[in-house]
């Protein structure tokens, strides 16, 4: 596993993320003077939001489904359908993965557990396998994948051969594998060579968009592909609020820690469709919110959190808010004493453009947010006794 892998699969392991990780995503800072003048800013819409009243869950019966154990940790996300299925990425037994992260063990088989999992409302578990493509195999998941509304796509590495001499290895292939929602093989898109893909998202119309590291120049690129995997256009994220956010371009500081930490953070930054448009998080942290179109950034915003609280994830929205999850610090005492650990507590409402909250819900611990409706929201849990992965639903109580 390489090391951006690390930093995205064991940070969120367990549901709570380090202050390491976090500090490593946020470790490039305003100015003092433009950050005293922020955090002022902050702090204003902050102490107005502080005091939108949070509303509360009243959860239904769990539904079970026939997957998961003691032992067993989703990693990175989940993703909501149209249809209500929930996607998802789960390794059965989460020690190989740990040990490998600290060196204390073999590699893990990424090629066969890294597979996305559909939870179908009606109760089944679908495996999305890996299918014969001439010219490609051993494919092994980036464990990067977009749900659009009717489509599901998952970022993969495989091995070019000749298909006369399949003995003749070509060299290695960055592609993008294409689902219906039961998991039927749709098509791929081949990524021209260079390219080092960090995450994908997709567009209503089809066309495809890969954030990608430019080692050369220590930056990244968001280019947009069609379904044909041709180059449409290379879209600029950064304005020069966001890149002074971020110390991107001419103003980024030259240490290679610096640099890591812009590629470490759109790695794992999520991407929801939002309407025509998608929408991306810079999770765990106080960074704006960023609306991208096929033309280029729609607006950037600034989430008047509530005190304490920070962006811990996105999930798919209207095309009127934003919704996002809100983490808190707390803490949890090990062998070393008391340690900080961002706990996911609510799911907020953003007002897109000014960044105000308008409606706050909590739920309750242990819980990973899916889907959210008008009044309800859907989670998903571990059973405590076997692990057994549950879907719950939650209703608002007025």
């Amino acid at each position: 596993m390489n090391r951006r892998d690390e930093v995205y699969c064991l940070r969120r392991l367990g549901g709570a993320v380090s202050p390491v990780a976090m500090c490593l995503l946020i470790s490039c800072g305003l100015s003092a003077a433009a950050q005293s003048a922020a955090d002022l800013k902050s702090k204003e819409k902050a102490d107005a939001q502080n005091a939108v009243v949070p509303l509360s869950l009243r959860y239904e019966e769990p539904k079970t489904y026939p997957i998961g154990t003691k032992r067993s940790a989703i990693l990175g996300d989940l993703r909501c359908g149209s249809d209500g299925t929930i996607f998802l990425v789960m390794i059965d037994d989460a020690a190989p993965l740990a040990n490998e992260g600290n060196g204390s063990g073999p590699a893990v088989d990424r090629m066969h557990r890294f597979l996305v999992t559909a939870l179908t409302p009606s109760g089944d578990v679908i495996q999305f396998a890996h299918t014969d493509i001439p010219g490609l195999r051993n494919f092994v998941p980036e464990i990067r994948y977009f749900v659009s509304p009717s489509r599901v796509y998952t970022l993969e590495f495989a091995d070019r051969y000749d298909p006369a001499d399949p003995t003749k290895v070509l060299g290695r292939a960055h592609l993008i594998l294409i689902y219906d929602y039961k998991g039927a093989y749709q098509g791929a898109i081949t990524l021209e060579p260079g390219l080092n893909p960090l995450n994908i998202a997709a567009f209503p119309s089809g066309d495809v968009l890969v954030v990608s590291l430019d080692k050369l120049n220590q930056t990244t690129r968001l280019l947009v592909f069609d379904e044909a995997g041709r180059p449409v256009k290379e879209l600029k994220l950064f304005d020069e609020d966001y890149a002074l956010k971020l110390q991107l371009g001419a103003k980024a500081e030259s240490s290679d820690s610096a640099r890591q930490s812009v590629w470490t953070h759109l790695s794992v930054a999520q991407w929801v469709p939002f309407g025509e448009n998608l929408f991306m998080s810079p999770i765990l942290g106080r960074l704006p919110l960023i609306e991208v179109s096929e033309n280029g950034v729609v607006r950037s915003t600034d989430a008047a959190l509530p005190d304490n609280g920070m962006i811990s994830g996105v999930m798919e929205s209207s095309d009127k808010v934003y919704h996002v999850i809100a983490s808190q610090m707390t803490s949890a005492a090990d062998a070393n004493g008391q340690k900080p650990f961002l706990t996911p507590a609510e799911i907020d409402d953003i007002y897109p453009g000014d960044g105000t909250v308008l409606k706050r819900v909590k739920f309750a611990r242990g819980l990973r947010p899916a889907c959210v409706g008008d009044d309800s929201y859907t989670f998903v849990s571990p059973r405590e006794e076997d692990g057994r992965l549950q879907i719950i639903r939650g209703i608002v109580v007025h």
